[in-house]
């Protein structure tokens, strides 16, 4: 055996002790390493551009007192990491702001009479994401709120604001781990879900590692 072949094999060996002789694990690593996921509904820019602007219209109409505010929250996370992941890539996504949004909603009377795309389109943006969250929870059922088990669903449609047109449609249900809800403040696991949410919206229009052992909730 050459040189070469035994130090792959002792690291090997080292590595697969760091595993814990975990099958899944070792196959993880050895045949998708660091490779990601592709966008299951691409942006696309128009024609000579490099870059594309979103608007984020987001909702939570039913939603719990323990997530009032969490509109404004998950559409503000979704945009900055539509905005930070595209950076070094084409095409770069720029997110309309969501006090520009709020001024928008509040000089313009009827404006929920006004289709999504309408909205975008008045607003600068080339894509709107018109989402709905619903089935929100931070406790696990029947534990008396003694377990944390964090979740929540959103429906959403996204249109090119140029022609009106659909350009995809679907669905989201995140989900943390349970926990004892004495290990965190529940403003704090709160925060998880609505990053776990917004990663999860974003993973339908960027490339993405969803493997929770390379990207953990923490």
């Amino acid at each position: 055996m050459n040189r070469k072949v035994l130090r792959n094999a002792v690291w090997v060996t080292a590595f697969v002790a760091t595993l814990g002789c975990n099958p899944a694990s070792l196959s993880y690593f050895l045949f998708k390493g660091d490779g990601k996921a592709p966008a299951e509904y691409p942006i696309v820019p128009a024609e000579g551009r490099k870059d594309v602007v979103i608007a984020i219209l987001m909702s939570a109409p039913n939603a719990p007192v323990e997530f009032a505010g969490i509109d404004r929250d998950l559409a503000r996370n979704l945009g900055h990491i539509l905005t930070e992941q595209s950076k070094e890539k084409k095409p770069q996504i720029r997110v309309v702001d969501q006090s520009r949004i709020d001024r928008f909603k509040n000089s313009t009377a009827g404006w929920k009479t006004l289709s999504p795309a309408e909205v975008g389109k008045q607003l600068g943006a080339d894509y709107v994401i018109d989402a709905s969250v619903s089935g929100l929870s931070l406790y696990e059922a029947g534990s008396g709120r003694y377990m944390y088990q964090g979740q929540g669903s959103v429906d959403a449609v996204v249109f090119e604001t140029a022609t009106g047109k659909e350009h995809s449609k679907y669905f989201v249900n995140a989900k943390l781990e349970a926990k004892p809800s004495d290990s965190v403040p529940p403003g704090q696991y709160k925060s998880l879900l609505v990053q776990r949410i917004a990663d999860e919206l974003s993973w339908k229009h960027l490339p993405h590692v969803t493997d929770r052992r390379v990207a953990p909730v923490q």
